[in-house]
């Protein structure tokens, strides 16, 4: 049986931890060219892209932090392993942005209110943007393989941020080439109609970003609380399983309950079953190892706590792909 840190480790190149640590320093870089650019540019829109950034900068890292978490194994004060730091932190990041995207529509409105929303120093702008989408494009490409070899939730986010960004990436190169040819025309009313251009790109950008995230923190925040799986064939599956391990052994067994939750990437689930007095310990050791040899190949990263009720022994097995 493969360790955890095996698993997540597959290929140095695409791996989940280069991935994570290429993220973090593309935001490091980033974030202040996108922030002087804003500044430069008189750019809402822009000034939030370098805001985002930074913070993703900043959760890149305690990604980083948690990534290593997941390697380690259980301990006393974690003995289920360190997997629901997973969709803490995609809650957090989740909020940030969410907070974000708020207070950059504020100001949107307050450009909107006043028409100080005027753009300059156009081609500095576009040149910049121009850059950022082949970057993105890029990040989009590695983070989608890597993603696809590890099936990460981490990189899941990772992914949407990026893809996200690439979008909001066009919508704003396209609003500084419209921005740039409104100012330039020689009619005043469309000269006049430069000024709403940035606000109405902030307002598309929220509107591109703001809804992933909020469906993230909810999908999270009930991995935290120890939701049931969505996928309901789970159960069906330990159900069948358990149940075909005591036919083979000519065991009767009776599922009496069976509780099945998920943190991040992992299940947990408990599943006590009763048997008659006269199924010795020998044979319901043998049945338990048989139904974990069973289930490794049906469901990854699987923390299954078997209690035969019978015998008032508790069997504790970590099934990992």
């Amino acid at each position: 049986m493969p360790h955890l840190k095996t698993i997540l480790r597959t290929d140095k190149i695409f791996s989940e931890e280069m991935c994570l640590k290429v993220v973090f320093v593309f935001c490091v870089l980033n974030a202040p060219f996108a922030l002087f650019v804003g500044i430069h540019t008189h750019s809402t829109s822009l000034l939030l892209v370098g805001v985002l950034c930074a913070f993703d900068a900043f959760t890149s890292f305690i990604t980083l932090i948690v990534f290593k978490l997941l390697l380690k194994a259980p301990s006393q004060q974690y003995p289920f392993g360190y997997f629901k730091f997973e969709p803490l932190l995609i809650v957090i990041e989740s909020t940030i942005i969410i907070v974000t995207c708020i207070v950059s529509i504020l100001h949107a409105l307050k450009d909107l209110y006043h028409q100080s929303g005027f753009l300059t120093n156009h081609s500095v702008g576009i040149y910049y943007l121009l850059i950022v989408i082949f970057i993105d494009l890029l990040m989009c490409i590695y983070i989608y393989i890597c993603r696809k070899k590890s099936d990460s939730p981490l990189l899941e986010i990772e992914y949407l941020g990026w893809f996200y960004d690439l979008l909001s990436t066009f919508a704003l190169l396209g609003g500084f080439v419209s921005a740039y040819f409104l100012a330039k025309s020689s009619h005043v009313h469309l000269q006049h109609l430069a000024v709403f251009v940035d606000p109405v790109m902030a307002f598309i950008i929220v509107l591109v970003f703001i809804v992933k995230p909020f469906l993230l923190f909810s999908e999270n925040v009930k991995d935290i609380l120890d939701r049931k799986p969505e996928d309901s064939s789970i159960e069906g599956i330990i159900v069948d399983i358990t149940n075909h391990c005591a036919h083979e052994l000519h065991i009767k067994i009776n599922i009496t309950f069976i509780k099945i939750r998920r943190a991040g990437r992992v299940h947990f689930c408990i599943l006590k079953y009763s048997v008659s007095n006269n199924v010795g310990l020998n044979k319901i050791t043998l049945l338990n190892n048989n139904i974990e040899k069973t289930l490794q190949d049906k469901i990854p990263q699987l923390y299954l706590g078997i209690i035969p009720e019978s015998s008032l022994i508790k069997v504790s097995k970590k099934v990992k792909k």
